[in-house]
């Protein structure tokens, strides 16, 4: 900018965009309401953005859902992930004997059960097959019985309280049934001992008495 020469009092001379300085091209597009407009050969050709708007805007959207759905699905294959890991850990917490001999011992008893208790009703065979798979278990497995075992009981402790206690309540009972039981078989054995050794007692003095 600079001062006209033959006007001392003047203002300072601007340059107007369009008129002695080239346009800039932000203020171009402001200023036309139609959208950009170029020159070609003094021709003002003027493209309207509407369609490359909307284009935008669909290629964010779609960029946009297609992270999420990506992020989604890498939650979830890390979710199943995690809990293939955690089962397969308590799978092997609780399966401490070897599979192979172990499982065909386990199941030829309950198989057979079956076979005998398949015309009874089904409570019958839902019962039979527990309690010989139970014994089979502990019989064939004792380690996985054990095992599965403390996680039964550990989960019934936490999530049924009550008949936790209930059932801690009737097999404490039961125990001190069976100790009474065995002390009283133990004294009838003792008494009968006993009444034996006194008859044999008496029949040998009868007999030195004769």
């Amino acid at each position: 900018m600079a001062r006209r020469s033959f006007y001392e009092d003047d203002e300072l001379v601007t340059t107007k965009p369009g008129m002695n300085a080239e346009i800039q091209p932000e203020l171009r597009e402001k200023e036309s309401s139609h959208g950009n407009i170029s020159f070609v050969d003094g021709m003002g050709v003027r493209t309207t953005p509407y369609l490359e708007r909307h284009s935008n805007a669909l290629r964010e959207f779609i960029r946009n859902n297609t992270r999420v759905i990506l992020a989604e699905l890498g939650t979830q294959q890390t979710a199943l992930r995690n809990e293939w890991l955690n089962l397969k850990a308590k799978i092997d917490e609780t399966i401490l004997d070897p599979v192979f001999p172990g499982v065909v011992s386990l199941l030829f008893p309950v198989l057979a059960t079956n076979v005998f208790v398949a015309r009874r009703a089904l409570p019958v065979r839902f019962l039979a097959s527990s309690v010989v798979f139970g014994v089979s278990l502990k019989y064939n497995m004792p380690l996985t019985y054990l095992a599965a075992k403390g996680k039964l009981l550990a989960w019934e402790k936490q999530n049924l309280p009550e008949f936790y206690q209930q059932r801690h309540e009737l097999a404490t009972a039961t125990n001190v049934w069976v100790d009474d039981a065995r002390v009283l078989r133990a004294q009838a054995k003792a008494d009968l001992q006993r009444s034996i050794h006194n008859a044999r007692l008496a029949l040998i003095k009868a007999w030195d008495d004769e």
